[in-house]
């Protein structure tokens, strides 16, 4: 009858201890990178991603690469050819060994800050002398 009594307290003693562990708060380290989404991305085969961002339109207008070689490519596309409204855009990740495409946003409200275009656009910007490609 004991050992019953004894038994019965230990899964009680378990089961909250257990409750507790699943509702504790979560610590914050005082940094803006303390929580994660788990956001789904696609990706593919980076010619073909590429060029299918091409044919539906959008232009390749900022690349960026990471120290660890990770590479980033913005597209927009144009209301009309030359009309100057964005209706929008696809940022996408291409792996360093550049196999892999991954489309980590896309979106069609672009909204640009003017004040930094205007200054952007008086700026002459020169192409990758050891490359001497374009975006």
């Amino acid at each position: 009858m004991k050992k019953d009594i004894y038994a019965v307290w230990l899964v009680v003693v378990m089961l909250f201890a257990l409750v507790i562990v699943a509702h504790a708060d979560e610590i914050n380290y005082d940094s803006p990178f303390t929580a994660q989404l788990n956001k789904p991305i696609i990706c593919g085969d980076n010619v073909q991603v590429k060029q299918h961002y091409l044919d539906l339109g959008y232009t390749p207008v900022i690349r960026s690469t990471s120290a660890i070689k990770f590479k980033t490519i913005v597209y927009l596309k144009e209301l009309t050819p030359k009309s100057g409204k964005i209706t929008d855009i696809v940022i996408l990740e291409i792996n360093p060994g550049e196999t892999i495409a991954c489309v980590t946003f896309a979106g069609k409200e672009v909204q640009f800050n003017t004040n930094f275009w205007d200054e952007f656009n008086a700026t002459i910007i020169y192409l990758d002398p050891e490359k001497g490609e374009p975006i």
